[in-house]
């Protein structure tokens, strides 16, 4: 529905049925895990220009509420760091995640409880809020909470290679 010929972003964008693959792919290898707080780490910003910038301020707070959320939701579902191991589906989803039929490799951490809530909480950030950093309202976080349970779940399944590696 996304991503192949005739899909939403095909339709969105500018590129003739031939090259699309090829945007794809090389948007694949383009891409970067990397967790917000470390993007904006990255930039080298000084602490002065940070407060003063709504991406950081705002973008930061959302990720830190969201970690929050997920935390305490994963910590239902995973009270100890060995039953992330012991759920095939979870590890399933993973591998898939972390690679592809293409060849990329989006260079996911090892599966642990801390690297389980990361990714979590990077999918819900920027599902939702994170496209938004400089908004910022209790109101806007609370509404998400439905939306943000039925990612979670959805999260568990392997998703990703639906979205991602359909022919």
């Amino acid at each position: 529905m996304l991503f192949p010929v005739n899909g939403l972003a095909y339709k969105t964008f500018a590129f003739t049925p031939s090259v699309w693959p090829t945007v794809l792919y090389d948007a694949m290898r383009a891409f970067k895990y990397q967790l917000f707080p470390d993007f904006i780490n990255s930039k080298g910003f000084s602490k002065e220009e940070l407060a003063s910038f709504p991406l950081a301020v705002d973008g930061l707070d959302y990720w830190y509420t969201v970690k929050r959320y997920v935390s305490q939701y994963v910590d239902l579902f995973y009270a100890e760091e060995g039953d992330i191991s012991t759920d095939d589906e979870l590890v399933d989803y993973w591998r898939a995640v972390g690679s592809n039929p293409s060849g990329v490799n989006y260079e996911l951490p090892a599966l642990t409880k801390d690297s389980l809530i990361d990714h979590t909480t990077y999918c819900i950030f920027w599902v939702t809020g994170g496209t938004y950093c400089g908004y910022s309202s209790a109101v806007e976080i609370q509404n998400l909470t439905i939306l943000t349970s039925l990612l979670l779940v959805t999260l568990l399944t392997p998703i990703h290679t639906v979205l991602f590696c359909r022919a």
